[in-house]
């Protein structure tokens, strides 16, 4: 017990630890933090319009408090293992919810694509840990990447690697998304899929890559978040 204290102890000198919720010191995820993030989960279902259909939108959180917090641990902070537990025991709600409807079983669970930037400063992509989290709570669901985002009004990967910490769009731009900013890949015909994505902030980003796949000829049977922002942030 005294060696393992003191191997902490060093540790905590060269790298120390907080935690992503509150910042405490010496420890990843305080056990209040934990409860309040498992305690949040579920917060509603509501249903999101694309186009004339209306889709099962899966809302796991609010983006304030905790959540925030850990969610901008997440993406910005390298903190991979907090993807389990920003969708705790959303997998079993889903699953749930919309696994008594034949049309969800066998679908493919497809992460909203970060942008060029974002990949290149993480070197990993937030949704795709989401969603591989997600499928092993699911039963008869994969992972499939298939979407891509279209990058050529940006400058593509030339852009990012000559200013890989300018972001490659404004905000009004993220606001005129459309399907045309995604290309759909990998998916069998007519395949029934269900989108993930880790923050909703208006909707723009999630309603153009379900547009996407619609237009493409697949069902979209539902979506997921992992947090969304009120409309008073």
């Amino acid at each position: 017990m005294a060696l393992r204290f003191a191997v902490n102890e060093l540790a905590n000198l060269i790298a120390p630890v907080r935690c992503s919720g509150c910042g405490i010191q010496d420890t990843v995820l305080c056990s209040p933090c934990r409860t309040v993030l498992q305690s949040t989960s579920f917060s509603r279902v509501e249903t999101f319009t694309v186009g004339e259909r209306g889709i099962p939108l899966f809302i796991v959180g609010e983006y304030e408090g905790v959540r925030r917090a850990c969610l901008i641990d997440f993406k910005n902070g390298a903190r991979r293992h907090l993807a389990r537990l920003l969708l705790s025991g959303a997998g079993s709600w889903l699953a749930e919810t919309l696994l008594c409807e034949s049309h969800f079983n066998h679908s493919e669970l497809i992460p909203v694509p970060s942008s060029l930037r974002g990949k290149w400063i993480r070197g990993y992509d937030p949704p795709v840990l989401l969603a591989k989290h997600l499928a092993k709570e699911c039963r008869d669901i994969r992972v499939t990447r298939g979407l891509r985002g279209r990058f050529a009004h940006t400058g593509g990967v030339s852009k990012v690697l000559r200013n890989p910490r300018t972001s490659l769009r404004s905000r009004p731009e993220r606001l005129t998304r459309s399907p045309d900013n995604y290309r759909v890949r990998r998916l069998p015909p007519s395949s029934r899929v269900v989108v993930i994505d880790d923050v909703m902030v208006t909707g723009a980003t999630l309603r153009a890559a379900m547009g996407a796949l619609i237009r493409d000829g697949h069902h979209v049977v539902a979506a997921v978040v992992a947090a969304r922002v009120t409309r008073s942030r």
